[in-house]
């Protein structure tokens, strides 16, 4: 409710939440994201929307940073890794892997690592997306016998 979100979109939220074991967004940062095609939209003081042109990186950042904000808030165990890694400093972070307490500490790592980031490199999906497959089938028994997924986005 303290989001705007309707009575329906909540209740929503709520389903979902119970169906998915954790969330997984593989976020892509390689060098198309630094084209000037992206959109963020913002309240100006005179309370109008206002559309800004940005790179689709600045786009992805805010997207991530909202949904991971959301996740925390939620309580839903989500983790987001990026498509080329940052040098020698970590490319993922995972909110709500800790529970309620760690929440605020895992936003600022997602943060750092969001804002750290800059768009280079080309898309290594397949190697991730195999990666994740092999994380899933160690415990698909166990989601099976919850009657629960995985939900991946490629963003």
């Amino acid at each position: 409710m303290n989001q705007g979100f309707s009575l329906g979109l909540i209740k929503a939220l709520k389903t979902n939440k119970g169906c998915f074991h954790y969330r997984i967004w593989i976020v892509d940062n390689s060098g198309s994201m630094a084209i000037g095609d992206g959109r963020t939209f913002a309240l100006t003081s005179k309370g109008k929307i206002e559309a800004r042109y940005v790179t689709r990186w600045e786009e992805i950042q805010e997207t991530v940073l909202y949904h991971a904000e959301l996740a925390g808030t939620l309580g839903i165990t989500t983790n987001f890794r990026l498509l080329n890694p940052i040098n020698d400093e970590p490319d993922e972070f995972t909110v709500f892997a800790s529970g309620a307490d760690g929440v605020n500490q895992e936003l600022r790592q997602g943060r750092n690592v969001i804002n750290r980031a800059k768009p280079f490199g080309v898309t290594p999906l397949t190697a991730h997306i195999l990666h994740i497959e092999e994380q899933i089938q160690e415990i698909a028994d166990d989601l099976r016998a919850r009657g629960q997924r995985v939900s991946i986005i490629v963003l």
